[in-house]
């Protein structure tokens, strides 16, 4: 996000280029996880439409954070845009890395149970 912010800052299009498909290739990154995630916790009868309701809301989402910052880039100028959607694009990240550092770690496949001989 910092090198986007810096893309228009400097309006440089080779920063511009470079940020976006580093976060391309962390969303990407993302939505792999993010569907294996579900494919294994979620039954296969309901999968569909789990996924569904997951793509559903994401571009729903992704659709109104842009019609924001479109907003914001029209009357207030487009670096303010790209800045407050790049802080909160952070902040964000910040508080899924918490999550994840706060949360127990899950047991290893096999591990916890016990063979018992007999």
């Amino acid at each position: 996000m910092a090198l986007l912010a810096l893309s228009v800052a400097r309006q440089g299009l080779p920063i511009f280029l470079a940020s976006t498909a580093i976060v391309g290739l962390g969303y990407s990154l993302l939505v792999v996880g993010g569907l294996a995630l579900l494919g294994g916790a979620v039954p296969a009868r309901r999968r569909g439409g789990v996924l569904s309701a997951l793509y559903l809301f994401a571009y729903v989402s992704m659709g109104i954070v842009a019609l924001g910052l479109s907003v914001v880039a029209t009357e207030q100028g487009l670096g303010l845009a790209v800045d407050l959607g790049a802080t909160a694009i952070t902040l964000l990240s910040l508080g899924t890395i918490g999550l994840l550092v706060l949360q127990p770690a899950a047991p290893l496949s096999g591990e916890g149970t016990k063979v018992v001989a007999g």
